[in-house]
């Protein structure tokens, strides 16, 4: 699922020329809404199995709700309605992570006093090549 939905970030945050020359819109031309369609099929096809797994279960036990695909189930979602949903929500998570990281550097880059404290306390915290997300902890300015 990790391999697909970095695939799927891939794919929607591509330059489309479909973008600044709406006109071309439908002749796809780099394919990119292919390649957006078929993963997010394979996506799909990773949960359809918990879907038709939870709509047996919930049979005549409509009553017990835990969780929110239940409460899809319950409302009597169909399963393309589901599809749709489950992927607005990873990629509403995937665009708000990317415009934070763009609002953090853009701020960093109007201001060199930050940039310059981020760049000293990253130099003296990280003594490695490539900052991990374990490091993260560490960095208290950043």
């Amino acid at each position: 699922m990790k391999a697909l939905l970095k695939k799927y970030v891939e794919v929607i945050g591509a330059l489309n020329v479909s973008d600044l020359y709406p006109i071309l819109g439908a002749l796809d031309l780099q394919g990119i809404n292919k390649k957006t369609m078929e993963v997010f099929m394979s996506i799909c096809a990773m949960w359809e199995p918990i879907v038709k797994e939870k709509r047996q279960g919930r049979r005549g036990n409509a009553s017990s709700q835990t969780d929110f695909l239940d409460a899809l189930i319950d409302i009597s979602c169909t399963d393309e309605q589901i599809n749709y949903l489950l992927q607005e929500i990873f990629a509403a998570s995937t665009d708000s992570n990317t415009n934070a990281i763009e609002w953090a550097m853009a701020e960093l880059i109007k201001s060199p006093e930050s940039m310059k404290k981020v760049r000293e306390e990253m130099t003296r915290e990280i003594k490695q090549d490539a900052l991990k997300e374990s490091h993260l902890p560490q960095l208290h300015y950043l």
